[in-house]
């Protein structure tokens, strides 16, 4: 398979209880940026308006603060639908998430089988195939 070690592990290498990510070489960045590409090929587009971070970020908060005073059956159904982000969704989807593969290139002799674009360009005929 093309996944699979390159040489066996040596008997003496300690990898279990470790977290070892296994990644290619894409740099980091926004998640919307990297979805960017994968939604236009479902022709979905993300709002090309620059918004300060701070300014969405007080309207989620106050918009969160402000729900808490709806009754109950209000917020049972506005949590069911995931219409509106909580603070902590939005944090999530607006940082940046950095993994490193060294311990997957020194531990497992582990290097990416195709190069960033080809991987994209994969990653992105198949998720174009998918039905949605």
């Amino acid at each position: 398979m093309e996944w699979e070690s390159k040489a066996p592990i040596d008997e003496d290498t300690k990898i279990d209880g470790k977290a070892i990510f296994v990644t290619d070489d894409t740099e980091p960045k926004s998640w919307y940026d990297f979805l960017r590409p994968f939604l236009r090929a479902k022709n979905y587009y993300t709002l090309q308006l620059p918004v300060p971070l701070s300014l969405l970020y007080a309207m989620v908060w106050t918009f969160n603060k402000g729900a808490s005073f709806f009754p109950d059956n209000w917020k049972k159904w506005l949590d069911s639908k995931g219409v509106f982000p909580t603070v902590e969704n939005f944090h999530i989807t607006h940082s940046i998430v950095r993994v490193s593969r060294e311990r997957a290139t020194q531990c497992l002799d582990y290097s990416p089988v195709y190069p960033v674009e080809e991987a994209t360009k994969r990653s992105i005929a198949y998720y174009k195939s998918l039905a949605l």
